[in-house]
């Protein structure tokens, strides 16, 4: 099934609506694809449709569809290696000299797709701190798609995704 200007449209306001995530007319191939695939999961007629129910029904379980379709969820072992020597060389360090008794420390990993940055910065803790273990140590990784979050819980990845 096609999707038509009009209905890209319609879907790129409640993408952003839903998500933040903005998508221009560049994108009609990636939109219709994906959602192509939740108006077969989910035994819809057209694309109308499912904007309706989405739009105003507020029909939550094809809200997640439409947003874990949509989202790349992109994510690797060590992505990126600016924040990591950041933390490694800046952050760390500007922390450690301000630490009184048992060092508490709450890190926030938005956007983390199946988890691999949260595990990343673990990772990175454990071997920078010898005393990690005695530390108060937090890190929430969190994603819009609950798909994607389900997957970084169990913390489970295949050969490919370590290798990457």
């Amino acid at each position: 099934m096609t999707i038509s200007p009009t209905e890209l449209s319609a879907f790129s306001r409640l993408i952003d609506d839903l998500s933040g995530i903005v998508i221009d007319d560049s994108k009609s191939y990636l939109v219709e694809h994906r959602l192509n695939t939740v108006l077969r999961e989910h035994n819809l007629p057209s694309y109308a449709e499912l904007y309706h129910r989405v739009r105003y029904d507020n029909d939550t379980t094809l809200t997640h569809a439409v947003i874990d379709a949509i989202t790349t969820n992109e994510t690797l072992f060590f992505r990126d290696t600016t924040p990591y020597d950041a933390l490694r060389n800046k952050v760390l360090p500007h922390l450690f000299d301000r630490f009184e008794g048992t060092p508490r420390l709450r890190i926030w990993s938005a956007a983390c797709s199946t988890g691999q940055e949260p595990y990343s910065i673990a990772m990175t803790l454990r071997n920078l701190v010898p005393d990690i273990d005695e530390w108060d140590v937090s890190i929430l990784g969190t994603d819009i798609s609950d798909a994607a979050i389900g997957q970084a819980s169990r913390g489970v990845y295949s050969e490919f995704e370590m290798q990457r």
